[in-house]
């Protein structure tokens, strides 16, 4: 009778234990899930200010992109980044100069040449 007592009791005991266990897991789980979507929130907050950027600067980071480009779209993206740059009354660059030089580089830049460092040689 001792031993079925204590066998009862160990497996009471070991239910216990194991119910603790199998809530630390769900309480490590739930809170593995709440940074899991925290982290999902994150990157989609980092994605979309990438995308932001791609937006406003797409234009000066690939040579064919810039050739690509008719005279008034280039217009366009010069006064989209004056005014992305602008900070209150003080600007930071000036959109008709920016489109004279990066006319001159389009003129400059040969079809052959599709790399910044072909171009600067």
């Amino acid at each position: 009778m001792v031993n079925q007592v204590d066998s009862r009791v160990g497996t009471h005991f070991n239910l216990v234990q194991c119910h603790i266990r199998y809530k630390a897991k769900c309480q490590n789980l739930k809170l593995d899930g709440l940074l899991f979507d925290k982290t999902i929130i994150t990157l989609q907050s980092l994605f979309e200010h990438f995308k932001i950027y791609e937006d406003i600067f797409d234009f000066l980071f690939s040579v064919n992109k810039l050739k690509s480009l008719d005279n008034i779209t280039l217009k366009e993206k010069c006064l989209n980044l004056e005014k992305s740059l602008k900070h209150g009354s003080l600007l930071n660059i000036d959109r008709l100069n920016l489109f004279s030089s990066l006319n001159i580089l389009n003129e400059i830049i040969g079809l052959e040449n599709d790399k910044s460092t072909d171009i600067l040689n």
